[in-house]
């Protein structure tokens, strides 16, 4: 087992008020989420949402709970969608929103509206989905919030993506790889190469797609990311496929 996972296991075993439990939980989830790990999410984060409950009103505590259970919400948006459970995941996501924005915590807004934006997509409410990621890519460049930037300008472009509008998806994914490396965001950097990759596959430009692939898979896998590399691995293997390179 991971030895981050473990020992975020071991606080929640050890904490010592619900308060602190349901942190822990939403610590744990958080990072099971990195390895699209969610088999246990929804459970955990009920319990997590029912101990913040348990600790909502006045003061800093209850100010403190409020947030945990955005927080919760947020991440049981994340599972659900993971679930394919859509409409389940919109309903948490526009209440974990609705408690950030009576926070008052932009950032949280605009990684809800992304959120929401991927939700709505599933759905295929693409004009609403746009519109959400737009939304969301304001209220990063409000805060000034490189990290969220460069997320708003790759979802936009897998949106234009899907669309079969190749220049638009190319335009946005290139923003957005450009400022994850001038920022040394490296796997987000890979994440931009894939889908540039994968639009130039779409293109039937296969030179180019294994080009931004190998460029991503290097990323990867010096990151020891194996989940991506091997997931870009099989793209690899359908463009080599396709262009004739398979043996």
């Amino acid at each position: 087992m991971n030895e981050t996972i473990q020992q975020l296991r071991d606080r929640i075993q050890s904490a010592e008020s619900p308060l602190a439990r349901a942190t822990a939980i939403n610590n744990l989830v958080n990072e099971l989420r990195k390895s699209n790990h969610f088999d246990e999410a929804i459970a955990l984060l009920d319990e997590s949402i029912q101990l913040a409950e348990s600790m909502e009103g006045e003061g800093e505590e209850g100010a403190a709970a409020f947030e945990s259970i955005a927080r919760s919400l947020s991440l049981r948006s994340i599972a659900l969608r993971h679930h394919a459970d859509y409409s389940h995941a919109l309903t948490a996501a526009l209440e974990a929103l609705r408690r950030y924005e009576k926070l008052g915590n932009i950032e949280q807004q605009g990684h809800l509206h992304n959120s929401i934006g991927n939700t709505l997509a599933h759905l295929g409410r693409t004009e609403d989905s746009l519109h959400s990621y737009f939304h969301a890519l304001e209220l990063m460049e409000t805060i000034e919030s490189q990290q969220g930037i460069q997320m708003s300008l790759g979802n936009i472009g897998t949106l234009f993506a899907a669309l079969d509008e190749f220049d638009r998806a190319l335009e946005y994914f290139e923003r957005a790889l450009s400022i994850a490396v001038k920022h040394e965001r490296t796997e987000d950097s890979a994440s931009h190469l894939c889908n540039i990759g994968n639009v130039y596959r779409k293109l039937e430009d296969y030179t180019k797609a294994s080009e931004y692939y190998l460029r991503a898979l290097k990323i990867f896998q010096e990151a020891g990311n194996t989940y991506n590399a091997t997931a870009l691995m099989g793209n690899l293997g359908t463009v080599y496929f396709y262009s004739g390179e398979y043996d």
